[in-house]
């Protein structure tokens, strides 16, 4: 058979399971930390199309996952076990599945569990009918105690309809997953769900939104973007367009984030090169609560097209400073440290909470909120760096902050670093006149025995379009000095000395002092080096040294470069450059960031 009909005999026989992940999954061993339970689960996320009753499989594994925040306090159970093996024997029969042509009437069959549910959507042909795919979901909270009607509607969530323009509708509850990885190899993962309905399309717009914005918020300037959806990528490149008046919202919302960026690049990805993402989108659909503190999750309570204001919050899972002044007021439990118990039993009258929320009392009567390390970062944030923000100095800014009724302890230095940190601060900072190193006085113990020349300009074209002069100044004298012998006058009125001059005597008189030349200028030379000495005393008195090291990153003086605009509202700094080599008598060597 030749080798393109073996490829469309394979394509009629249906869709099949990925071997390798299968495989992946009959090789393993019984789980024995809370990180293989997750990668087991992460695995068979990749294969829930195959699996019947998927979910309902699965609830053992996430029983051994509750309440694990240690892994030392992690136990596979028998259940588990059971259900571990009884998931290898159905991997070994996973189904074909079938893909439906268009016309074709569709069968859905539904299950429904106390805790789970599942769904599979069937085609029947030759009067025997296959599958389409599966689908399964565990319910969770409040859903468990769903009327059997309740639940039997939650089903059809799972689908939202069959496709239609190429847009599944993946319900309510749907999540997505982030991976930022940096070039030396660092990577950072959130979770992210939907209380809303979204589509597939919808949904990678809105995790490739809050990516952008997390990206923003870690000062990241260059982004290269992969998505799993081949139409968001050919919208915003430009090879597709959007029809749907959503796909537009999102598309121009897309692009207005893109341009803050210094470089910018979406690229489509199939889904099998990107399967740690995949996982956290998965699990993320299901529960937050077997995640590890290490993955930062969100809900996004709306779609991003809908709030005039967009706001990427990532809440991270961990204890904060709140947290002993909150155990104290509420069940006067004290830190087993001594001074850290005195500390808090001191702290506390200070203190109350109302509606669950922490507020501290000020000495200006304000009750100010008390917020934690990530909304501190974002408040701070809005107040320094927003539209409507002065870029005012980190005094002005910490004021302000308490003024608008915000409180933490390290409110203070929080804010200096931001500032300190700002970007735009920077290039605009007045230049300081003060010297940055000790004068390096230069010693000429006669005239012109020393010379400086530099070249000036440029200046406006003059004659043969010349635009720069070369200055050469005498160390001694710093100065051009003409002296005249004979002025005009007395050649018309004789004075006592024209009259009286004798050229042989005057000759005898200059040859005598030449004679003494050398002492003089021995004592010239002493001279000029006291009087160096005591100018350069002064001028160190007032110097404030800095210097750089090989490696840190420099901004450039820009009236003196003129790399940028120099107007009324250009920057006074340029940059950055890279210091490379240091050289003597405070200079450096400095690259752009192009080498």
């Amino acid at each position: 058979m030749a080798k393109e009909d073996a490829d469309k005999a394979a394509f009629h026989t249906g869709i099949q399971a990925n071997p390798k992940k299968t495989a992946a999954i009959e090789n393993m061993t019984a789980p024995k930390t809370v990180k293989e339970v997750q990668s087991l689960t992460g695995k068979l996320a990749a294969l829930t199309l195959f699996l019947s009753k998927a979910a309902k499989r699965q609830l053992p594994f996430f029983k051994t996952l509750k309440g694990c925040l240690k892994q030392k306090s992690f136990v596979w159970t028998n259940e588990a076990e059971i259900a571990f093996q009884e998931m290898k024997k159905l991997l070994k029969t996973l189904p074909t599945l079938t893909a439906p042509i268009n016309g074709e009437i569709l069968y859905l069959y539904i299950s429904m569990e106390n805790k789970a549910f599942g769904s599979v959507l069937v085609v029947e042909r030759d009067k025997i009918q296959k599958p389409v795919y599966f689908v399964s979901k565990a319910l969770t909270g409040s859903e468990i105690n769903y009327a059997p009607i309740e639940k039997f509607v939650c089903t059809g969530t799972g689908f939202g309809g069959f496709p239609r323009s190429n847009d599944w509708g993946v319900g309510e509850g749907a999540g997505a997953g982030l991976v930022l990885a940096s070039p030396s190899g660092e990577e950072h993962t959130y979770a992210l769900r939907f209380n809303f309905d979204v589509t597939n399309n919808e949904a990678e717009y809105e995790a490739l939104l809050a990516s952008l914005n997390i990206a923003r918020k870690m000062d990241i300037t260059k982004l290269r973007a992969f998505t799993y959806s081949q139409l968001v990528a050919n919208q915003f490149n430009g090879s597709f367009e959007a029809h749907d008046s959503s796909m537009q919202k999102y598309l121009q919302l897309l692009k207005e984030l893109a341009v803050r960026f210094e470089h910018f690049e979406l690229a489509h990805v199939p889904r099998s090169q990107n399967k740690k993402a995949d996982a956290l989108s998965k699990l993320a659909a299901l529960t937050f609560s077997y995640f590890q503190k290490q993955v930062r999750f969100e809900e996004l309570p709306s779609k991003s097209i809908d709030n005039d204001l967009m706001v990427a919050s990532v809440v991270e899972e961990q204890p904060n400073w709140m947290e002993p002044i909150l155990q104290y007021i509420r069940s006067d439990i004290l830190p087993n440290d001594k001074h850290e118990a005195r500390l808090v039993r001191e702290r506390a009258p200070m203190y109350i909470i109302q509606n669950d929320i922490l507020y501290r009392k000020s000495y200006c009567g304000l009750m100010m909120r008390c917020v934690g390390p990530t909304e501190a970062e974002m408040i701070i944030d809005e107040v320094h760096n927003s539209s409507c923000a002065l870029h005012s100095g980190y005094k002005t800014n910490a004021v302000k902050i308490m003024r608008m009724g915000y409180f933490w302890p390290s409110l203070y230095r929080d804010v200096a670093k931001n500032v300190k940190r700002c970007k735009s601060c920077q290039r605009h900072a007045p230049q300081n006149r003060m010297p940055r190193h000790d004068m390096i006085p230069v010693n000429s113990p006669w005239p012109f025995h020393k010379w400086a020349i530099d070249i000036v300009g440029p200046f406006p074209a003059g004659p043969d379009n010349v635009k720069f002069l070369i200055v050469a100044i005498d160390y001694l004298t710093k100065w051009v000095k003409a002296k005249a012998a004979v002025i005009p006058t007395e050649i018309l009125v004789p004075t006592y000395r024209v009259a009286n001059f004798e050229e042989e005597a005057n000759d005898d008189a200059l040859g005598e002092n030449l004679n003494f030349i050398e002492e003089r200028r021995l004592m010239a030379a002493i001279r000029e080096a006291n009087n160096k000495q005591q100018i350069a005393k002064y001028y160190n008195k007032r110097v404030r040294a800095l210097s750089f090291d090989v490696g840190e990153w420099v901004l450039r003086n820009n009236d003196a470069s003129r790399a940028e605009n120099l107007g009324k509202l250009g920057p006074s700094w340029e940059g950055p450059y890279q210091v490379v080599a240091i050289n003597a008598a405070g200079s450096y060597k400095i690259a752009d960031v192009k080498g």
